[in-house]
């Protein structure tokens, strides 16, 4: 692709995105102890050192009804340029973020990899034709086979360990068809594992 197309390149965006209150509490405690307390007094324990860094990224992410990174991408919409393709990791986070936005009447649908191929086809569809302003894509169902080059701003509210993963939700917009540089904005937790994270996803 290098050798033979010429292609818009992205431009970065980094958006440092404090933890709430109750996301900064469950996630001290789950560095320091292994558990975290969710809100209605039940806890959830990570049984090894791999398990308590997914739930950190999980806790830095959404965790129980709060995300500050959700909080900034709905304020912070409309300063980019439209549509706008969102990645995410977490289901839980993907289902909360597309009913947050339902609830802010902003326009947006979520694609889960239980939806039957058919509806997963007819809404990237409709997002390529610009009927739908926002859609929400978690890495392992979206990541391979769609052309998204109308694609203006990608927002990351959350990556994987899995460079792939990230590279090829790159690809899905860097394709043939891309007329305009499109952005690249990432919410960041600073003091989180999104910083370990993104050292390792720079090599």
């Amino acid at each position: 692709k290098r050798d033979v197309m010429v292609l818009p390149e992205f431009g970065f965006e980094t958006v440092d995105c404090p933890l709430t209150g109750s996301q900064a509490a469950a996630y001290a405690t789950m560095e320091a102890e292994f558990v975290a307390a969710l809100a209605d007094g039940s806890e959830v324990v990570a049984q090894s050192e791999v398990a308590r860094l997914q739930k950190l990224q999980q806790i830095a992410s959404w965790w129980d009804g709060e995300s500050s990174k959700h909080d900034a991408l709905v304020k912070k919409l409309d300063d980019y340029p439209s549509p706008h393709l969102v990645w995410t990791h977490w289901r839980d986070g993907a289902r909360a973020l597309h009913e947050r936005m339902a609830d802010e009447v902003i326009d947006a649908e979520w694609i889960s990899g239980s939806d039957p191929k058919k509806l997963r086809d007819d809404v990237i569809e409709q997002y390529k034709a610009g009927l739908i302003n926002v859609l929400i894509l978690r890495l392992g169902v979206g990541k391979f086979g769609h052309t998204l080059a109308n694609t203006r701003t990608v927002h990351y509210v959350d990556k994987t360990w899995n460079a792939d993963d990230y590279f090829q939700a790159m690809r899905r917009v860097r394709r043939i068809g891309l007329e305009k540089r499109p952005l690249s904005v990432t919410y960041r937790a600073p003091g989180t594992s999104d910083e370990l994270l993104e050292m390792n996803l720079e090599g």
